[in-house]
């Protein structure tokens, strides 16, 4: 699991504060877990402390790094594109640093299909099995529209090909066409497949 630790939450963490949680603890002090800081939340620090609204104990220049590297925190960067993007938030969040965080996450998702038959229609088949927060600089979502329209049909079928591990060089275009009818059913609600096949092949 990865987290991302607001302002409370690290200092909170780094102070042993019972103010968090035994379940948050327990999450960030996971090995197996990868947590991240946000520079908006060092920012946030920086000034509070230099406002004398929150007392570290010591300047900020040397409180941050020291905690981050101590705790093994990964630093997430902000950019001109989490910055605007900020405006276009419904007003959720009021907190400024609250909204900045917001608009710099991203992530790479690693997502696992498990059909379970007693949870059908009250939970989604998908699970998540990896989260990666990541920072994109500059992204333009326009132009990400306007290149995907670039992509031809056979692009496009190959694309979905190696999404779900295959090299499509190695194989023939109808061949490729059946591997993707098989999502079919992933993607599309009261959807049947029947395969046929001879005797051997296990689609008995």
């Amino acid at each position: 699991m990865n987290l991302l630790l607001d302002s409370h939450t690290f200092l909170w963490f780094v102070w042993d504060d019972p103010n968090l949680s035994p379940t948050a603890k327990t999450l960030i002090e996971d090995p197996a877990n990868q947590k991240f800081v946000s520079v908006a939340t060092c920012w946030e620090i920086a000034i509070k402390a230099g406002l004398r609204k929150l007392a570290l104990g010591e300047p900020a220049t040397t409180f941050l790094p020291r905690e981050l590297a101590t705790n093994g925190f990964g630093l997430l960067g902000i950019e001109l594109a989490h910055a605007t993007f900020v405006g276009t938030l419904p007003p959720h969040h009021k907190d400024p640093f609250d909204r900045l965080l917001m608009g710099g996450i991203w992530a790479q998702i690693d997502i696992r299909h498990q059909y379970d038959e007693e949870t059908t229609g009250k939970r989604s088949p998908f699970w998540i099995d990896s989260l990666k927060p990541i920072q994109l600089a500059s992204f333009d979502l326009e132009e990400y529209r306007e290149c995907r329209r670039q992509f031809t049909p056979d692009e496009w079928i190959d694309l979905l090909i190696r999404s779900v591990g295959l090299e499509p060089s190695h194989f023939e275009r109808r061949v490729k066409l059946l591997f993707l009818i098989r999502l079919l059913p992933l993607c599309e609600p009261n959807y049947n497949l029947v395969e046929l096949g001879p005797r051997g092949t296990g689609k008995s």
